[in-house]
C-alpha cells in the first residue's frame, strides 16, 4: 500500500501533494467520534445503547445460570444468555459495516476531488 500511495504523491505537482496529506488517514477513535456526528447518528447512539442493554441481560443471565438449581433453570438463563450475546454481536456487525461505509464514501470522495482537478487542469489546457 506505501508503494502505491509513494507513487501518487511522484506525480503529484507540489500544491497538490501538500492536498493530498492534509486528508490523511483517520485514526480508529477519529473514526468512531466522527461517526458520531453523521446523519444516522440516532441509529449509531440506539445501536450502542441496545449493546449495553444486551451486555446487562447477559452478565445478568450468567449470574442467574450459576445460581440456578435445577436443570431447566440452567437451560433457561444459558438460552437467555444466548439471545444478549446474539443482540450484542448484531449491534456491534451493524456498527462495523457503518464505519466501513463511511471509510468507503471518504476515499469515493477523494477520488472525485481528484477526477474534478483533472478536469479542471485538462480545461485549462484547452482553453490556454
Amino acid at each position: 500500500m506505501k508503494n502505491v500511495d509513494d507513487s501518487i504523491r511522484a506525480a503529484l505537482s507540489a500544491e497538490d501533494k501538500e492536498w493530498f496529506d492534509r486528508l490523511g488517514e483517520q485514526h480508529p477513535i477519529e473514526q468512531v467520534i466522527d461517526s458520531f456526528t453523521s446523519l444516522p447518528r440516532f441509529y449509531l447512539v440506539a445501536s450502542f445503547g441496545l449493546t449495553f442493554l444486551c451486555t446487562g441481560i447477559s452478565v445478568f443471565a450468567v449470574v442467574r445460570f450459576f445460581a440456578a438449581e435445577e436443570v431447566s433453570g440452567q437451560l433457561l438463563w444459558a438460552g437467555v444468555f444466548f439471545v444478549g450475546f446474539l443482540g450484542i454481536m448484531l449491534m456491534k456487525i451493524g456498527y462495523w459495516m457503518e464505519l466501513s461505509k463511511r471509510a468507503t464514501m471518504r476515499e469515493l470522495k477523494r477520488v472525485e476531488l481528484q477526477v474534478a482537478r483533472l478536469a479542471e487542469h485538462l480545461n485549462g489546457e484547452r482553453d490556454g
